[in-house]
């Protein structure tokens, strides 16, 4: 597991707070037929789609800008969205007011046991400091018996370590925690432990040119950023799909037992 540390505002301790989320979408657009499209021809999409039956109730922990919970209301979900960023989730109210938005952390999610049929966390759960048993434990308590998780996180390898060096060097800033990289083997150990049965680990989002590819990011201006995400995706990723060592992202699929007695 490598930890990343990024520049931080002076009383603070951490970067990933609900302020540093808030100002980084302040710029970035919110669900919309683009959104739509990206998300159906994204890798994850075909793997949550070939395993989640029609009307399965969903909860996105970590929603964000909440473009997968409009994609999946879209086809036929009644999906639900969780931050724990109130200004964000009154944003998406705004936008997607037929969608359900409810402000909560993943560590304490504000629902009964068993209440979803599939959990997708993308990006989230690496950035609580004291890692991410309590997430993946309340994961674990709201799927209903025969649930599925979806959850993605940063790859731990020289790569992306060396990625993460040339982005938030450690010399003359002070800096505080972001967020953990793990390893595959890492990711599984951890939602075994948390009584989920791993059917498949595996690393994606390839990321193109990684000691270039992270300088030229950073000085580009943020709207930008989401062009130069797109045409990685559609032109650099599938050449790179196969390189396992260049890939920036790791994603684990698993399933709660369709019998338990733990809540």
């Amino acid at each position: 597991m490598f930890t990343e540390y990024r520049p931080i505002e002076l009383g603070e301790r951490s970067v990933s707070i609900p302020r540093f989320w808030e100002g980084l979408w302040a710029q970035e657009p919110g669900p919309s037929k683009r959104s739509r499209e990206a998300i159906e021809a994204d890798e994850i999409w075909p793997a949550l789609h070939c395993r989640i039956p029609a009307r399965a109730r969903i909860l996105d922990a970590g929603c964000g800008l909440g473009q997968w919970v409009d994609f999946l209301n879209w086809k036929g979900y009644p999906a639900t969205g969780l931050d724990y960023s109130s200004q964000t989730i009154e944003r998406n109210r705004k936008a997607c007011p037929n969608a359900q938005w409810v402000c909560g952390t993943i560590q304490e999610i504000p629902f009964p046991s068993a209440e979803f049929d599939c959990v997708i966390s993308w990006g989230i759960i690496e950035h609580d400091e004291a890692g991410p048993q309590r997430a993946l434990r309340e994961f674990y308590r709201v799927l209903a018996p025969n649930g599925w998780v979806f959850v993605t996180v940063p790859l731990d390898s020289k790569w992306t370590r060396r990625s993460s060096q040339i982005q938030f060097p450690e010399a003359g800033q002070r800096r505080g925690f972001f967020q953990h990289f793990f390893t595959p083997d890492e990711l599984s150990k951890l939602l075994s432990e948390a009584q989920f049965t791993v059917e498949a680990v595996m690393p994606m989002c390839p990321m193109p040119l990684p000691v270039l590819f992270p300088r030229v990011y950073r000085l580009a201006h943020p709207l930008c950023k989401w062009k130069i995400e797109g045409l990685c995706k559609r032109i650099v990723n599938p050449l790179l799909r196969h390189r396992k060592e260049a890939c920036a992202m790791c994603l684990a699929i698993a399933r709660k037992a369709a019998s338990t007695s733990r809540t």
